[in-house]
């Protein structure tokens, strides 16, 4: 790509075959769609990755809590049921 370096604000340089502008519009549209590509796409895939991970840890707590209340309930059960049996010996 051509710098511009030697152009002053006057008419005469403004009409010089865009001699000044460095990028073309295609190009300045491509550098903004590679910057996104570049800089917006992994951070929005990083943040995506963190709630992914944060809702997996969720739902292995709520297994985890479910394992205990049954585990609870089957231990309860049985103390019951030894409480029964002890009364009918």
């Amino acid at each position: 790509m051509k710098q511009c370096t030697g152009c002053n604000s006057s008419s005469e340089s403004h009409n010089i075959d865009g001699a000044c502008i460095p990028w073309k519009s295609n190009q300045v549209s491509n550098w903004f769609i590679n910057a996104r590509v570049r800089l917006w796409k992994p951070m929005v895939e990083s943040k995506m990755r963190k709630q992914r991970m944060k809702n997996r840890m969720a739902w292995m707590r709520r297994q985890a809590r479910m394992v205990q209340d049954i585990n609870h309930e089957a231990n309860q059960c049985t103390d019951r049921r030894l409480t029964e049996c002890r009364r009918v010996i």
